[in-house]
């Protein structure tokens, strides 16, 4: 007689096997519980992780020399997996030794080689550095979502104020190439989803939505929504920076919100949001909150599988998303259509 079996599913096998089976009902009973609190859920988890998996960084050098930060997805408080979602850590050293820094950036590296939700890549920054430059990319929403994790208020006072500034003398050429680069490659993304041109991520004609975390293209909704609204208020803020005193400047950067959804009302009521209705920043709010869970909801069944995820969902579900990523694109047009007029907030 053979022996019965003692393997027993887990709990995160069982929930794939649910949502797999019925991700209509699965999407839907989750959405209605967690849509209202949904940023909070994920600055929440963001927080555990980073307890988790950072707090023997300290060990490893001198706090009044270094400033470490995080930013992704982690500076932004709106992570929902550690494996798919790994923190990015940022060394800001104040040292002008070499051979220093040489020794405390290989001790970090050396940490984050042994372990699995870092990304491996370690950041490294000065006062000599740019700040919003990374890998010959101009990315400044890095430095603005900068989060401290460990060394001093001091060096972190430094790494903003150099921030601001860097922000505010961005070059014509740098702030083109982000636009290009980032801002407008995400809204075309968008504009050909909508479409049914590019339907990788997402299929209206399929009613389907897919994530492979091997595949760029096949990121659910991340690259034709949620990166579409992080970097076109990246743009606005950069500009803004540009505008109000320097002081005003670096005041308005450490009020910041984490969470995009909290920034977004942020942004209005600081009046950033010239031209938009408070009904549609809490439709831009609502939109992006959908998005974020959709994203989230597919990243979790793969790193449950670890094989692309497709769901078929019905024509109502399907009609939500098409409704929040053109609400999206309207709204964020709108806001790239009407001219800045700086407002010194209150």
């Amino acid at each position: 007689m053979a022996a019965a079996s003692t393997s027993f599913p887990s709990l995160k096998e069982l929930s794939y096997k649910t949502c797999m089976r019925d991700p209509d009902t699965s999407l839907s009973c989750f959405i209605q519980d967690n849509l209202k609190r949904y940023s909070a859920l994920c600055a929440s988890f963001s927080e555990r992780c980073l307890y988790f998996d950072c707090s023997e960084l300290s060990s490893l050098f001198d706090p009044d020399k270094v400033c470490i930060l995080t930013t992704g997805s982690d500076g932004r408080e709106e992570k929902a997996s550690r494996n798919e979602s790994p923190i990015e850590l940022i060394l800001y050293i104040n040292v002008k030794d070499k051979e220093q820094v040489k020794i405390i950036s290989a001790k970090i590296e050396a940490y984050i080689a042994k372990k699995p939700h870092f990304f491996q890549i370690l950041d490294i920054k000065s006062e000599e550095s740019s700040l919003y430059k990374m890998l010959e990319k101009v990315m400044p929403a890095r430095p603005l979502h900068a989060k401290f994790l460990l060394g001093t208020k001091e060096n972190l006072e430094k790494y903003t104020i150099q921030t601001v500034r860097e922000i505010r003398s961005i070059s014509p050429k740098d702030l083109k190439k982000f636009r290009v680069d980032f801002c407008n490659s995400h809204l075309a993304q968008l504009k050909k989803c909508l479409e049914g041109t590019e339907d990788q991520s997402i299929s209206f004609k399929n009613n389907t939505i897919s994530y492979d975390g091997k595949n760029f293209k096949k990121r659910s909704t991340k690259y034709v929504a949620l990166r579409v609204v992080q970097y076109n208020l990246d743009l606005i803020i950069c500009n803004y920076l540009k505008e109000i005193p320097e002081e005003e400047a670096i005041a308005f950067l450490k009020a910041m919100p984490r969470t995009t959804h909290e920034l977004i009302e942020f942004l209005y009521k600081r009046q950033v949001l010239q031209g938009l209705t408070y009904e549609e920043v809490k439709t831009l709010q609502k939109s992006y909150d959908l998005c974020l869970i959709y994203f989230h909801f597919m990243q979790n069944l793969y790193e449950a599988s670890h094989l692309e995820v497709t769901l078929k969902l019905n024509d109502a579900n399907m009609q939500k998303v098409r409704e929040s990523l053109k609400n999206i694109q309207v709204i964020i047009q709108k806001i790239k259509d009407f001219k800045f007029l700086p407002i010194k907030p209150a």
